[in-house]
């Protein structure tokens, strides 16, 4: 008695070949990943290795994109300071205590001199609060 040969389900590669053209030429920027997904929507029950296969073999490969560059020739050298209280430089530090509470310091420093204008150390420390007690102390 002649044994049964088994029969192949899969649908054939070449109509898989043609429609993986058909949808890369239709959108060239789709990567493996999308055509799959889209084939797996018009019904190919196919695994996404196959598919990367296929586009491999056919040199469907999408280049990446290279990242512009910035012009550095429009920027503007920084507008040095001439007098005291000319410009300032503010910012923040933080820091932890043994017992686990945390506080923060605000630092205003003035840019020509490099003295530091006020220094505001607390808890919570929101900086409008901060900003307005640098203020005080020198003036606008």
């Amino acid at each position: 008695m002649p044994v049964a040969q088994y029969d192949c389900k899969t649908p054939s590669p070449q109509k898989l070949i043609e429609r993986l053209l058909e949808l890369a030429i239709e959108r060239p920027r789709f990567g493996y990943r999308r055509l799959h997904v889209m084939l797996c929507r018009e019904g190919w029950q196919i695994n996404h290795k196959r598919v990367f296969r296929i586009y491999s073999l056919l040199s469907l490969q999408v280049r990446r994109k290279k990242r512009r560059q910035i012009s550095r020739a429009s920027r503007k050298p920084p507008i040095l300071p001439t007098k005291v209280n000319d410009t300032w430089s503010i910012g923040f530090m933080w820091d932890t205590l043994f017992d686990g509470r945390s506080i923060r310091v605000f630092n205003v420093v003035d840019n020509l001199s490099r003295e530091a204008v006020a220094m505001t150390v607390d808890f919570s420390l929101p900086a409008s609060r901060a900003l307005d007690e640098a203020i005080e102390v020198r003036g606008k």
